[in-house]
């Protein structure tokens, strides 16, 4: 299939996704976001806007407008606007996927897709040729150079492999397909991150359980499936084969480490040791200082601005670390209980809560392109809540923005559909 450049692909858009790839550092790139947003505003007409209809999200906006206005009041405002930049972006992401498909709809439906999938290839050679360029095998070089948007892959490689072998839809064509899923499983694998392995595991493992819920040709859908998992055995056991030992002992040293790491019963009491169990450290002061605090704060929080704790601060952090507080926790139910309390936690987990059982209403009713969506979202849903629970998800240093823009896009579907 050719790439028509009429509209089969959002070509501004891919450009302001690609331009993440050079633009490293994460304030500018939002500034950029922005303007572009602000420009697409003025070409269309703020009067054209669309209120978003999604489930929750009144909800997590109402909790950044208290918040803001009690951290405004009791914080320094550098702090809440600190703050604001963690949470905003996936908000400003997810507006920009609704308004795409309600602006676009008349067009080809599968023009984000597309699009995602050729800044996912993208993303993935200039990391290989980065590699390329300064070819290492030391074990944290490697996963800064595959580090790059890997989280965004996680998200891309698996819808086009659901594509391409469970739906058995040709994209591009049979061999720029191929080529893309190789380069972005290259770049899975050599990122060595667990939550970068896994959340893709997970976005391909429901969409592939809800295929054989409520696809046809069950057998055939199941033998793809099986093939695939057969094959990623198999391409496991080859690279660690062929990787140099010392790389494949830290990797497995890490995951066995995992649930440990995690672990909040376990005892920390000096710096090293909160250094050596950090989320878990993490985890055990937000509780603490959360049960600590007064009914009110419980319930609603202290306000952006407010930061979690802790006791013992990193020695190379001594000197980022103000008032023993950290603004951010490796878990983003973690990091907003201090600054919004419960009904953060609740605000927050409406969104994923909602978007699981719009996509699960869904896709037991819609039929052909619409279920296909459903689907999508419940497994994005699946694997942005395991990247919120040991990364922070869309409450984050670095936009979320495959995970946002596919959600306001398929919300924007099932409101055109409906």
């Amino acid at each position: 299939m050719r790439i028509r450049i009429d509209r089969s692909i959002h070509w501004p858009l891919l450009v302001l996704l690609c331009a993440r790839v050079f633009v490293t550092n994460s304030q500018l790139y939002f500034v950029l976001v922005v303007a572009g947003c602000a420009l697409w505003i003025m070409r269309f007409g703020l009067y054209r806007m669309n209120v978003m209809r999604i489930p929750g999200l009144f909800v997590f906006l109402s909790f950044v407008v208290y918040a803001s206005v009690i951290g405004f009041v009791f914080h320094p405002a550098r702090d809440v606007v600190r703050d604001l930049y963690y949470i905003v972006p996936s908000l400003v992401w997810i507006f920009i996927g609704y308004e795409l498909f309600r602006r676009e709809h008349d067009n080809d439906h599968r023009s984000l897709l597309r699009t995602l999938y050729l800044f996912g290839g993208f993303v993935s050679l200039s990391c290989l040729v980065q590699f390329a360029l300064h070819i290492t095998f030391d074990f944290s070089a490697i996963r800064q150079i595959f580090d790059v948007c890997v989280y965004e892959i996680g998200f891309i490689l698996p819808i086009l492999a659901f594509e391409r072998f469970v739906l058995k839809r040709i994209v591009f064509s049979k061999g720029i397909d191929a080529v893309l899923l190789l380069l972005m499983m290259c770049q899975i694998a050599l990122s060595f991150g667990r939550i970068a392995i896994l959340e893709p595991l997970l976005v391909f493992a429901v969409l592939s359980v809800l295929s054989l819920a409520y696809l046809e040709d069950k057998g055939r859908i199941l033998k793809a499936v099986a093939v695939i998992a057969v094959s990623l055995c198999v391409l496991t056991a080859i690279l660690l084969f062929a990787l140099p030992e010392s790389m494949t002992a830290t990797f497995v040293g890490k995951i066995a480490y995992s649930a440990t790491e995690i672990n909040t019963k376990q005892d920390i009491d000096s710096v090293t040791s909160a250094m050596n169990n950090w989320r878990a450290y993490e985890m055990q002061a937000a509780t603490k200082q959360w049960l600590g605090s007064d009914f009110l704060n419980k319930l609603f929080g202290q306000g952006l601005g407010k930061g979690i704790e802790i006791q013992f601060v990193p020695y190379n952090w001594v000197d980022m670390v103000t008032n023993n507080e950290i603004p951010l926790a490796h878990n983003g139910l973690y990091t907003l209980l201090p600054k919004g309390g419960l009904f953060a936690v609740f605000a927050l987990l409406t969104l994923f809560v909602g978007a699981v059982l719009t996509g699960l209403r869904g896709v037991r009713r819609d039929v052909g392109e619409l279920r296909e969506y459903d689907m999508i979202l419940i497994a994005i849903m699946v694997g942005g809540f395991a990247n919120l629970w040991v990364v922070r998800g869309p409450i984050s240093s670095d936009t979320f923005i495959v995970w946002s823009l596919l959600t306001g896009w398929i919300y924007a579907a099932r409101l055109v559909h409906e």
